[in-house]
């Protein structure tokens, strides 16, 4: 099946993202010296002006002290006649307020998810993924393979599946262009298990696939959070195996105490 891609965030990621590296180069400053300021990588601010991330609360206002902007402004992704801030601003704390509730709805469910696949299922993780809004693995130059045929079911998903799409999935898989994430987290690396595939964020955390050529299977997992620490016990539901190593998100984590110095 086909699925397409909902956006259900009210601000325009791409619009603020656009907003910022004007502010910045208007500035006359570059990636890497509004990162240096800002106490973050340069690939932080890289991901802010292509809209794939938002700004944390925690750097906003320094952000928008180094951009010359208001906080309000930012959130617009324009700048902001005078005799229009109240009214702008009224207007974005209620959206402010309805995106915190419903973030706080779906709070359980995007906290952690672990998709444990047996065969080339992207068609199945996608959809997943995109209806919880998160960031998955996917290459946008493969083209989507689309059966509609439900008595084929089995040859895409499970044991039984057709060893040519599973092949599929790892050929993308290991074609996909990782991120860097040694050191988020603790985190030095994979053991348990050869790592695919990985989309990695210094603050949200990670999405990743792993594979065991033995049994055939791919494994999918994401650990996504905020705040640098994950408020479960996350080592009730994950087995430690599909874990990276090194990996430490609970509340008192040492790379949580580094970011909040």
């Amino acid at each position: 099946p086909e699925y397409r891609k909902e956006h259900s965030i009210y601000m325009n990621q791409e619009k603020i993202g656009n907003f910022i590296a004007a502010m910045r180069k208007e500035k006359g400053l570059t990636q890497a010296q509004l990162a240096e300021r800002l106490g973050v990588i340069n690939k932080t601010v890289s991901r802010w002006e292509t809209g794939k991330n938002m700004p944390d609360y925690a750097v906003l206002e320094d952000l928008t002290r180094e951009l010359g902007i208001t906080v309000n402004e930012l959130i617009r992704g324009e700048k902001i006649m005078k005799e229009a801030i109240i009214q702008e601003y009224d207007h974005n704390l209620v959206e402010v307020l309805k995106e915190y509730k419903r973030m706080k709805k779906a709070k359980n469910t995007m906290l952690t998810m672990l998709l444990i696949l047996t065969s080339a299922t992207v068609w199945l993780a996608a959809m997943l993924l995109l209806t919880l809004g998160l960031p998955y693995l996917e290459n946008t130059s493969s083209q989507t393979e689309i059966n509609e045929d439900i008595s084929r079911y089995h040859d895409y998903i499970g044991q039984d599946s057709l060893d040519d799409y599973r092949n599929k999935e790892l050929s993308r898989l290991e074609q996909y262009p990782s991120t860097e994430y040694t050191g988020y987290y603790n985190v030095t690396g994979f053991s348990g298990y050869e790592l695919l595939a990985m989309y990695a964020d210094d603050y949200y955390g990670f999405v990743y696939a792993l594979a065991d050529r033995n049994s055939q299977q791919i494994i999918y997992v994401e650990l996504l959070f905020c705040n640098y620490f994950m408020d479960i016990d996350y080592s009730k539901y994950i087995p430690s195996t599909y874990l990276p190593d090194g990996f430490d998100a609970t509340i008192d984590n040492t790379y949580r105490r580094e970011k909040l110095k």
